[in-house]
C-alpha cells in the first residue's frame, strides 16, 4: 500500500472501502465512503434525528405531528390506538334479487318493471325472468310473509268444517270464526302466501296449455278434437288424445298415443390398430388430404387483390411447416385468353410529378443558375456532382451496389464436410433448445486440483485512455488437450461419472443458441459413458470476432480484416493479455495447488503460462453424473488476506469504421455502458461461453481487457486502453443468461446420445440455419495414426487457423502417453500472416 496511514474505511459491513476523503455522519456518528454517506445508503438507525418529517396514518391519511429524536413508529402507533378515526363502513350493501345470486353492488339497480334490485348480471328483464309490477309485488309480500312464518311457533292443526250460506249476524267475533274456518285454521299470512301460490301455480298451468295448443295447431297432423278440459288435473300436455275426422262422436275411435323422444345409440368401431374409424366412408373417399400442423396460420380465405399486394417482407407467414402442398389448388381449364378488360380512365400522375417539363418555367436559363444549383447544366440537362449524387442517394435510402434489394445472403461453409456414409440422427432447431430447462442443478463439486497460478497486478485497475500501456509479447506455452487426451479424466473415468468433457466444450454447447458460424463435436459412446473431444488442428480453441453483428467481417483471406485473420490476433491478444497482468517472476509469490499441472513433461524447457485446472463433478438427475476439465487464469488478494480466483479476458478493437462501432479511444473513459453493450451486440456467443467457463470453474471475479490497435492497419501492435471487472453470477443476468436453459440443452443432447448404440457421432453446428446436427459417423472418422489427415479428393487436410508450436513442446507432447496441443504466445504478428510456421 503506497499511503497506510491516510484515509479510512468505510463502517459499511459489505463495503471497507478505504477513501482519502471520509464523510462522518452527522446521526450515528460513524464513517463512511462517497458512496454509503447518506442516510439512505447506510441504513442509518439514527436518521429520524435529523432527517425529520412528519409521517401520515396508513388508517385515516391525517398527519401525525412527530417532536424531534422520537421514532415516527412510535408516534403513528399512538395515534392509531388513540386518536385514529377511521372507519371501515359497508358500501356495497344493495344484494340481487335473483335466485341465488349472493352479489351486491355500490349502487342500486332496479329493474323498471318489477322494481326490484339486481346486480349487473342480472338488470335485464331476460337475465332475471321479470313477471311484471305485480308478480314483483307478490313476491315481495309472499317472501315477506315467509319470513314472518319462520319466526312464529308453528300453528296447531285444525279440522275445516263445511260452512253454511246463511249467516244470521255479523258480529266481528263470528266473523273471525268464519275467517278461521275457510282459511282452514291457518294464519292470515299462510293463507297468503299459499293464495299467491296457487294463482302462481295455475297462471304456468295456463301458459303451458296455451303452448300446448299453439303447437297443436301448428302441426300438419290429422286434425283432431281434444279431450278432456286441459285442466291442472288432466296430466301432461304431451299425453293427446285425438278424435279423428269424418265420424261422429259414436262411432270415433280415440286413440291416445304418448309422444316419446327416441335415440338409436350409433355403432362405435373399435381401432386396436391406431386411433379414428377403421374404414374410410365412401362420403369421403375422394376429398383429397393435406398435412396440417397446430400451429400454421391461418391465411385468407380468398384475395381479390392478385399478387401485387403480397407481403413481400413475410412471403411464407402462412406457409405450412410441412410444405406447400396443391391438393387444394384450384385450376381453370376453361380461360378465355381472348377475353382482354380495357380501362378507359385516365392514369393520374404522383403528386411528385406533377406540374414538371412545362413550357413557361421560371428560371429556366442557361448556364448555372438558380435552378442549377449543385450542378453543371450541360444541352439543358443537370448534371450532379459526386458529392451532390451521393447526398441524393443518401435522402432517397438507397445504395449504388444493391439498390432497394439489399446484399445477397452470405453462404458460409461448414466446420468439417459431411460424407456421403454418415447418418443424421437429429436435427435440433434453436427456437426449441431455447425453450428447455433443467433447474435446480447444484453447484458443482471439485474433485482433484492441479497447476500453480500468479497474483493479479492491481496497477492495470488503473489504466485508462489518457495512460494506456502496451500489449507485450509473453513467450509462454498454453495447453489445449482434449478430452481422451488428458490423463486425469483417464484416472477419473474408472471411478466418477459416465459424461466426460472440458469447460470449452461445455460452453460452446450451452451457448449453441447463439452461434452463428459452424462448430462441431465428437462425442464417442461406450457403454454407458460418454466422452465428448474435439477434433484436432481445427479452429475451435480461437475466438471469433464480431460473429453475431449486423455485418459480419467479410470472408477474404487476403485481407487483414477477414475472419481467419482476425481470429488469429484475438486468440494471441487474450493468451497475452491473461498473462501480461499477472506478477510474474522467480521472487513473486505463487499459488499452487494440491498437484501440479498433468501436462508438463519431464524434458519440456519453454515457461509454461500461469493456469490452474479443476477437475469438478455435477449430479445431472437421472443417473447422469458430469465431470469436466475447467480452469482458473489468476488469483487476487483481498485487504482481508481473502482469495479470489480470477478469469480473465480480453475484448479487441480491430477497426470502428468497418464494424460500425463506437470508436474506443474517444468514449472508453466516459461511456463505457455503451460500447460493452456494443460487444454484447456483436460477441453476444463468445461473451456467453466465457462466463460459462467462469461459472463452471467457480471463478469469483471475471476480468475483462480493452484492447486496441496501435495502428488500425497494423495487426501485430496493440494497446491496452482500460479494464473492467465483474461476478459471474450478476454478469450472466445482464447478458440474459440463463443457466437453466444451457443444462437443459446439455442434458437433452446427453440423453439423445445414450439412447444410441456404441460407437462414434458428431455433433455439428449448420452453418447457414440456426440449427444443430447429429450424426451417426464410422469409428476410423478423423483417425490420422500420426500422419497427415487425407481428404476425400486424397489431399492433406489442411487447418483454417495455424498454431505457432515450439519445437520443444512438440517434443514433448510426442514423448509422452498423451498428445496435447500447445500455443505458443510469443508472435502476435502471426496473427496478419496466412500460414503458420513452426519454430
Amino acid at each position: 500500500m503506497e499511503f497506510p496511514n491516510l484515509g479510512k474505511h468505510c463502517s459499511e459491513q459489505q463495503c471497507h472501502k478505504l477513501d482519502f476523503l471520509p464523510m462522518k455522519c452527522d446521526a450515528c456518528g460513524a464513517i463512511f465512503c462517497s458512496e454509503h454517506f447518506s442516510y439512505k445508503d447506510h441504513a442509518c438507525p439514527s436518521a429520524y434525528k435529523k432527517d425529520v418529517q412528519v409521517p401520515i396514518c396508513p388508517l385515516c391519511g391525517e398527519p401525525v405531528p412527530t417532536p424531534r429524536d422520537v421514532s415516527p413508529d412510535v408516534t403513528v402507533g399512538a395515534h392509531i390506538d388513540q386518536q385514529c378515526r377511521s372507519e371501515r363502513k359497508k358500501i356495497y350493501t344493495n344484494r340481487c334479487s335473483f335466485g341465488n345470486c349472493k352479489k351486491k353492488e355500490l349502487i342500486p339497480v332496479k329493474c323498471t318493471v318489477c322494481q326490484l334490485n339486481y346486480c349487473l348480471r342480472h338488470r335485464h328483464t331476460t337475465d332475471h325472468n321479470c313477471q311484471g309490477e305485480a308478480a314483483g309485488q307478490r313476491n315481495r309480500v309472499a317472501q315477506a310473509a315467509i319470513q314472518r312464518q319462520t319466526t312464529k311457533p308453528p300453528p296447531v292443526s285444525v279440522t275445516a268444517s263445511r260452512v253454511s250460506t246463511t249467516v244470521p249476524r255479523t258480529t266481528p267475533a263470528t266473523v273471525n270464526n268464519h275467517i278461521a274456518i275457510v282459511q282452514g285454521g291457518m294464519s292470515e299470512d299462510e293463507a297468503l302466501a299459499r293464495a299467491i301460490a296457487l294463482s302462481m301455480q295455475q297462471e304456468e298451468d295456463e301458459a303451458q296449455q296455451r303452448r300446448a295448443r299453439e303447437e297443436r295447431n301448428q302441426t300438419n297432423a290429422p286434425r283432431g278434437i281434444a279431450v278432456g278440459s286441459g285442466g291442472a288435473s288432466s296430466g301432461s300436455s304431451k299425453d293427446r288424445c285425438n278424435l279423428s275426422e269424418g265420424t261422429t262422436m259414436s262411432e270415433a275411435t280415440i286413440s291416445c298415443t304418448p309422444e316419446i323422444a327416441t335415440f338409436e345409440a350409433p355403432q362405435l368401431q373399435c381401432n386396436e390398430d391406431g386411433w379414428g374409424p377403421c374404414e374410410l366412408p365412401d362420403a369421403f373417399k375422394d376429398i383429397p388430404y393435406q398435412p396440417f400442423s397446430k400451429s400454421d396460420r391461418l391465411g385468407k380465405i380468398s384475395d381479390w387483390t392478385g399478387t401485387a399486394q403480397t407481403d413481400k417482407k413475410f412471403s411464407n407467414k402462412y406457409a405450412s411447416q410441412f410444405g406447400g402442398g396443391s391438393q387444394y389448388a384450384y385450376f381453370h381449364e376453361e380461360d378465355e385468353t381472348t377475353f382482354h378488360l380495357v380501362d378507359s380512365a385516365r392514369i393520374q400522375k404522383p403528386p411528385h410529378q406533377r406540374g414538371r417539363f412545362r413550357g413557361n418555367m421560371r428560371n429556366n436559363r442557361s448556364g448555372r443558375g438558380r435552378g442549377a444549383r449543385g450542378g453543371v447544366q450541360v444541352g439543358g440537362m443537370t448534371t450532379l456532382s459526386k458529392s451532390a449524387s451521393k447526398l441524393r442517394d443518401q435522402r432517397r435510402g438507397t445504395t449504388r451496389k444493391w439498390g432497394m434489394r439489399g446484399p445477397p445472403p452470405k453462404i458460409r461453409d461448414a466446420s468439417v464436410t459431411v460424407r456421403p456414409d454418415w447418418v443424421t440422427i437429429e436435427e435440433m432447431d434453436f427456437p426449441r433448445l431455447s425453450k428447455l430447462s433443467l433447474p435446480s442443478v447444484k453447484e458443482g463439486e471439485d474433485i482433484m486440483t492441479c497447476g500453480t497460478l500468479e497474483y493479479y497486478d492491481k496497477s492495470y485497475d488503473r489504466v485508462n485512455v489518457k495512460n494506456e500501456k502496451p500489449l507485450q509479447s509473453v513467450d509462454r506455452i498454453f495447453h489445449t488437450v482434449t478430452t481422451t487426451d488428458d490423463p486425469i479424466i483417464r484416472q477419473l473415468s474408472k471411478s466418477h461419472g459416465n459424461v466426460y468433457a472440458t469447460d470449452a466444450i461445455l460452453a460452446t454447447i450451452m451457448c449453441c443458441t447463439r452461434s452463428n458460424y459452424s462448430w462441431d463435436i465428437v462425442i464417442e459412446k461406450i457403454g454407458d459413458k460418454l466422452f465428448m473431444d474435439k477434433r484436432d488442428n481445427t479452429e475451435f480453441d480461437l475466438l471469433t470476432v464480431n460473429e453475431t453483428a449486423s455485418e459480419p467481417p467479410q470472408e477474404d483471406g487476403s485481407s487483414l480484416n477477414s475472419p481467419r485473420n482476425l481470429a488469429i490476433e484475438a486468440t494471441f491478444i487474450n493468451h497475452n493479455f491473461s498473462q501480461q497482468v499477472l506478477k510474474s517472476g522467480e521472487k513473486e509469490p505463487k499459488y499452487k495447488f494440491e498437484h501440479p499441472n498433468p501436462f508438463i513433461g519431464d524434458d519440456e524447457d519453454g515457461e509454461v503460462a500461469s493456469v490452474a485446472y479443476r477437475y469438478r463433478k455435477w449430479d445431472l438427475n437421472n443417473g447422469i453424473t458430469l465431470v469436466a476439465r475447467c480452469e482458473h487464469d489468476g488469483v487476487m488478494k483481498l485487504l482481508h488476506g481473502d482469495i479470489q480466483f480470477l478469469t480473465i479476458k480480453a475484448l479487441n478493437e480491430w477497426d470502428s469504421k468497418i464494424a460500425n462501432a463506437v470508436e474506443w479511444r474517444q468514449k472508453l473513459d466516459t461511456q463505457r455502458g455503451a460500447i460493452l453493450a456494443n460487444e454484447l451486440r456483436n460477441n453476444s456467443c463468445k461473451l456467453a461461453k466465457w462466463t460459462v467457463q467462469a461459472l463452471l470453474a467457480g471463478s469469483d471475479q471475471i476480468k475483462f481487457g480493452y484492447v486496441s490497435r496501435a495502428h488500425v492497419r497494423d495487426s501485430s501492435k496493440h494497446v491496452i486502453l482500460g479494464t473492467q471487472q465483474f461476478k459471474p453470477h450478476e454478469f450472466a443476468n445482464q447478458i440474459n443468461l440463463s443457466m437453466d436453459n444451457a443444462w437443459g440443452i446439455l442434458r437433452c443432447i446427453i440423453d439423445i446420445c445414450m439412447k444410441q448404440k456404441d460407437g462414434k457421432y458428431l455433433i455439428m453446428k449448420d452453418p447457414n440455419k440456426p440449427m444443430v446436427r447429429l450424426y451417426d459417423i464410422p469409428d476410423n472418422t478423423f483417425e490420422s495414426d500420426g500422419e497427415e489427415e487425407e481428404g476425400d479428393d486424397g489431399e492433406p487436410f489442411q487447418p483454417m487457423y495455424g498454431y505457432s508450436v515450439p519445437a520443444s513442446s512438440a517434443t514433448g507432447a510426442q514423448s509422452s502417453t498423451t498428445t496435447s496441443t500447445t500455443t505458443t504466445t510469443a508472435a502476435p504478428s502471426a496473427a496478419t500472416k496466412t500460414e503458420t510456421t513452426n519454430a
